[in-house]
Order: structure tokens, then sequence, then C-alpha cells
């Protein structure tokens, strides 16, 4: 009986087990609150992403329309104003070239709206570009030919028209370009490759 000990209640490993117990609860609790911010942000950046994606795909499907309405107007409406412009480049060709570019455009809006066709999203987003960029051109191109005409509606329509398509084929190959460099860690926002670093100087 004189072997046994009673337990001591001043033993020093019972703080050790304290620290150590309240070590592991911040560090969950730290753990928990990393966790909840990523959830966050995630959800933040795929509510823009969301947001971003609908605006595309709305003003492409808005350029989608006018294209096509200038091509059906060109071959369908033979006493139309675009009907018109389009005779003094040699006349269907024109309307058949607008209806092309209009459908090229539909594959990267689609894109923008369904998960099983944005698997290919940056073959369409390309092939928006170059619909984007030739009835933007077709559109100016007409515009000029038309200058010395008393057509003023149809050119000013077109003129706007022209100059928003080639902008929408820039803004496409920028978001593009983004997505790209995002992707390759070459974001300017987060690589340092492309900064130069400051140095004190010597005087």
């Amino acid at each position: 009986m004189s072997n046994l000990r009673r337990p001591d209640s001043n033993d020093p490993r019972d703080g050790d087990y304290g620290r150590r117990g309240m070590k592991f609860i911040n560090g969950l609790i730290e753990w928990v609150r990393v966790q909840i911010a990523a959830i966050q942000t995630a959800h933040h950046e795929a509510a823009r992403n969301l947001v971003l994606r609908l605006s595309m795909a709305f003003l492409t499907w808005k350029f989608m329309g006018d294209t096509w309405d200038a091509g059906s107007y060109t071959l369908w409406s033979p006493h139309s104003p675009s009907a018109a412009v389009a005779t003094m480049l040699g006349g269907d060709w024109v309307g058949w070239l607008f209806l092309a570019t209009s459908l090229a455009m539909a594959p990267f809006m689609l894109s923008e709206l369904c998960w099983w066709v944005g698997r290919h999203r940056r073959v369409h987003a390309k092939l928006a570009m170059l619909a984007f960029g030739i009835a933007g051109a077709l559109y100016l191109l007409l515009v000029m030919v038309a200058r010395n005409t008393e057509l003023a509606v149809i050119k000013q329509t077109y003129a706007r028209t022209g100059i928003e398509c080639i902008a929408m084929m820039l803004l496409i190959g920028t978001l593009l370009n983004a997505q790209l460099r995002a992707e390759h860690g070459l974001d300017d926002f987060v690589s340092e490759s492309n900064r130069v670093p400051l140095e004190p100087s010597a005087g």
C-alpha cells in the first residue's frame, strides 16, 4: 500500500496536454475558417462567371439576329435598302455571307449557356471571332460602297453594327486570352515574371 501514489494535481504534464488541446482546437477553427472563406470566394467567382457568360450569350444572340435580318432582307426583300446596297457589290453573295456569319456565331452562344457544348468553348470562341470579323468588315464595306447614295438610315445602321461587330470580336479575343493566361499561371496580377524588381539606387 505504501507504493501507491496519489494523483498530483500539479503535474506539469497536465498543462502540456491542455496546451496541445487548445492548439489543436485553434488549428481546427482556423482550418474551418479558411475552408469557409474558400467556399465563399468560389461562389462569388462562379456568380461573376455566370453573369459574364449570360451577358456574352445575350450579346451574341443580338448580333446573330441583326446579321440574319441583314441577310434575309438582302436575299428576299428586293425593294429593301439592304438589297439596294448589296446590289452595288454584286447581289446575292452578300446576303448568303450574312446568313453564314450569323450561323457561325451560334456555337459560341450555346457554349456560353450549355456545359456539354462548353467543352469546346475555345474552338467556338475562335469561330465566333472569325464570324464577327467578317460580318463587321462586310458591314463597313457596304457603308463605303453606299457612301454617295441617299440611303442615310441603312448607312448609319450598317456603320454602327459593323463597329460593334469588330468590338465584339476584340472582346471575345480578350476574354479568351485572359482565360488562357490564367490557366497557364500567367495572370498579370499573380505572376511576377513580367515585373521589374525595384533596387535601391547606388547614390
